[in-house]
């Protein structure tokens, strides 16, 4: 016992700072998912002026089931309500206007807006723009022409929850007819597009302000939709001196290498050809699906006028991009560009004809009006598309950028040095979607620095779930101490493309022996480390031998840290009738050290008494004084109490 006491002045000695508690603060940080559902639904329609006037009783419920409608269709998985519909021929400013209140009824909201006016035009038919405010923000509002009878309008809209992601949508409506001078008329509108630069008139700009596509950054993301009246990709007016760029299907594709600028664009299905009166194209026909109830332009489905180009940036599957099987990396297995209403069935008639079945998917999907059955809904839908406009919709699926989030768990408010602790740091794909293709694949790097390790790369699809990644804390030395976990994603216009996560190091001293990490050394901290034992955690490890937490360890506290012997159960550092009476009175009971477990078993039985009773008398160096042996007759009157509680004990089980 002597050896024992003088081992542990000099362990004490050895050890008076091995022990560190490590006061951790960490930073929770993470990306907010954004509040729109990912994807964006956006339409281009010529509706052949507003939704009632001109029209006929009834015109303005037959538009609300087209746009009704074209939120319920589901492509990819996809089916939700529109957040762009881009218009032509609107009669006036508040045609546009009409339309903004269908979808606000439609929708139950007002979060529909409109916005349309043509400083320029001379026929009354106006560009316009209707948006969903919940969905995305314009930034950019304006108007451009150079004396063509139509102007063009452009909107430029940020996605909500995204500051990275702009949209910048042209609407447009060329030259009809097949007189050379209609084609010229064409060709000049798609080169303003692609260059135009103000001459004044615009307001949003002095003269000289360009406007065109090509006046963006290159890496913009463009959509020219409208009615562009052509019918054939190489159409081309007599004696043409542009033959090379003759039409605006070839204009808008034109790059840097032609002489054009970065704003070049794609037709998304890539469908070229000669498309008037062509059972091939059937399917991509967007005129005429009117039944002539209107008195417009009738003829039946032979034509395809209207159009969604992209621009390169905005098909490669990437940040913001359409989605269609052909777009970059994109996982969809359908073209979300399509025209509404039409699969190819009614090839040279109207929307109502009874051959056509691309509304069928109303009775596949149990899509109902009030009071309707979904065939007598399909029904009731085909003949809306037919009455309402001579033109058929073009609707097309967008996805928007991934949106990082990083958040790291919980730290406790103590650690030991060189106590393994490994921090969690959940990374993932937040953006709000309704599939996993509306919205583009986060790509990440977590790096550490300061007093940290660790590191990971990973990948993580929308719905794809949550990556867990470890970083260690560094607890082997004594100080203050910082790092920053950075988590970091070149996903293109990904939101939250940086997250930053301080934590902050407070190191201060503990006890050896401290096994329960409370600053104090008492009855506990030998109750923990006996439920420790077999543990590699080096707070355990109190012999220091490197091994795990074994009796040895129990011994080395009991003895060398504390400085007393089994039987101590309250650790005044002697064995005495405190310690018998304690042991006897809960003989049977489950308890720790302070109640007389001497073995860790979390049971007070025979053996932790004899324990007990065999130390009586001991007493450390420093507090030695005559203890007398206790005499046979005290401690046959606690045996007799022990046998008599045991077989009370024994009674009531």
């Amino acid at each position: 016992m002597s050896k024992m006491r003088g081992d542990r002045a000099d362990l004490l000695r050895r050890f008076a700072l091995a022990r560190l508690a490590v006061l951790v603060s960490a930073a929770l940080a993470g990306g907010a998912a954004s509040d729109a559902a990912a994807q964006l639904r956006v339409v281009n329609y010529n509706t052949a002026t507003g939704n009632s006037s001109p029209g006929y009783a009834g015109r303005s419920t037959d538009f609300n089931r087209v746009l009704d409608f074209i939120g319920r269709e589901e492509i990819n998985g996809i089916a939700k309500p529109i957040d762009v519909l881009i218009l032509q021929e609107q009669s006036d400013a508040g045609s546009a206007a009409s339309f903004a209140a269908e979808l606000n009824l439609i929708s139950g909201t007002s979060d529909y807006v409109a916005w349309s006016q043509n400083p320029f035009g001379t026929d009354g038919l106006d560009a316009g723009f209707v948006y969903n405010s919940a969905t995305v923000t314009p930034f950019l509002e304006d108007w451009f022409g150079t004396g063509s009878s139509r102007a063009t309008g452009r909107i430029g809209l940020n996605p909500v929850g995204y500051t990275n992601a702009a949209l910048y949508i042209y609407s447009t409506h060329h030259t009809a007819g097949t007189g050379g001078g209609d084609y010229v008329e064409r060709r000049n509108e798609a080169f303003d597009l692609r260059l135009i630069t103000g001459d004044g008139q615009t307001n949003s700009g002095p003269s000289g302000t360009p406007f065109g596509g090509d006046s963006l950054p290159a890496d913009a993301n463009i959509i020219y939709a409208g009615d562009f009246n052509q019918r054939s990709s190489y159409e081309e007016p007599s004696s043409d001196p542009y033959a090379w760029a003759s039409n605006p299907y070839q204009i808008l594709q034109l790059g840097p290498s032609s002489g054009f600028g970065a704003g070049e664009a794609v037709d998304p299905i890539a469908a070229p050809g000669n498309w008037h009166n062509n059972f091939s194209f059937a399917s991509i026909h967007t005129q005429s699906p009117h039944d002539g109830s209107f008195g417009l332009v009738t003829g039946g489905m032979d034509d395809r006028f209207d159009f969604q180009m992209v621009s390169t940036e905005l098909n490669d599957g990437e940040g913001l991009s359409y989605i269609g099987p052909n777009a970059g990396d994109s996982q969809a297995t359908a073209e979300s560009y399509h025209t509404f209403g039409n699969n190819g069935t009614n090839y040279n008639q109207a929307a109502s004809s009874s051959s056509n079945t691309g509304l069928d998917w109303i009775i596949s999907q149990g899509e109902t009006l009030p009071g309707m059955t979904s065939t007598q809904t399909r029904n009731a839908v085909r003949s809306s598309l037919a009455r309402a406009s001579d033109h058929s919709p073009v609707v097309a699926d967008y996805q928007l950028p991934a949106v990082l989030s990083a958040i790291a768990g919980a730290v406790p408010p103590t650690l030991a040095l060189g106590q393994a602790f490994d921090l969690n740091v959940a990374v993932s794909n937040a953006a709000a979607v309704l599939t996993s293709l509306g919205a583009d694949e986060l790509e990440y790097t977590l790096s550490v620095s300061g007093d940290l390790n660790g590191g990971a790369a990973g990948s993580d699809s929308a719905l794809g779930g949550v990556n867990n990644h470890l970083v260690a804390l560094d607890t082997s030395t004594a100080g203050a101490k910082l790092g920053t976990i950075t988590v970091a994603t070149a996903s293109q216009s990904a939101e939250n493309a940086l997250i930053e996560i301080p934590i902050s190091f407070d190191v201060i001293a503990a006890l050896l022996g401290d096994t329960d990490s409370d600053g104090d050394l008492d009855a506990d901290d030998i109750d923990t480390l006996y439920a420790n034992l077999g543990s590699g955690d080096s707070l355990f490890d109190l012999d220091m031998d490197g091994g795990l937490a074994d009796q040895q360890d129990v011994d080395t506290l009991v003895h060398t840290i504390l400085g007393t012997e089994y039987g101590d159960l309250n650790l005044d550092k002697q064995i005495d009738i405190y310690d018998i009476s304690t042991v006897s009175g809960s003989f049977g009971l489950g308890g720790g050290w302070a109640g007389g477990d001497m073995n860790g078993d979390s049971v007070i039985d025979i053996g932790d008494y004899s324990t007990v009773s065999g130390n009586f008398g001991f007493v450390a160096s420093s507090n030695a004084v005559s203890v007398p042996e206790p005499d046979l007759a005290l401690l046959l009157l606690l045996g007799i109490g022990i046998t008599s509680g045991s077989a009370a004990a024994s009674r009531r089980l």
